[in-house]
């Protein structure tokens, strides 16, 4: 499994908080939508960026895939909705975006970097996989933002395979 052990990120096996997001379409997303379903929350720093756009599109790519396991593919950023729907526009993007530029939801789930951090204005690079339970199931710090979303998928295959 490639998912890290991070003392900084949720634990495993912990409930993941709940939530209500505003959407790239400007409606809203309540984590109980997400009751029974396996879920991804992937963070990234900032909308039309070189390393979002690529993890965006390598997420793109894999969509299909994602969606036949029945997997909800979420990105989140600090960008307003109006920013990530122009994300979502520019480069076919099918996963909702979830807008947090009070940083509400990064707080609840560790994205948020401190206020010492001189990248403080942005997210870390972060994923969560979500169990239909609500169970945080794998953890990752992203690291290599074309690769992630593969690694991401075969990482679930297990996972879902041994639940």
């Amino acid at each position: 499994m490639s998912g890290l052990a991070n003392s900084d990120l949720l634990a495993v096996g912990s409930q993941f908080p709940d939530f209500l997001a505003t959407r790239h379409d400007g409606g809203s997303l309540a984590s109980r939508e997400l009751r029974g379903h396996w879920f991804v929350l992937w963070w990234f720093p900032k909308a039309d960026t070189p390393g979002c756009t690529t993890e965006a599109m390598a997420f793109r790519d894999l969509a299909a895939d994602y969606e036949t396991r029945g997997i909800v593919v979420l990105g989140a950023s600090f960008d307003q909705p109006e920013e990530l729907s122009a994300f979502a526009s520019r480069h076919g993007l099918t996963c909702v975006l979830l807008s947090d530029p009070e940083r509400e939801l990064a707080t609840l789930t560790r994205a948020r970097r401190p206020e010492t951090d001189p990248h403080s204005g942005y997210p870390r690079r972060i994923t969560y996989a979500v169990d239909p339970n609500g169970r945080v199931a794998a953890t990752y710090e992203v690291t290599d933002p074309a690769g992630h979303p593969q690694e991401l998928l075969r990482d679930l295959d297990t996972l879902m395979a041994n639940r």
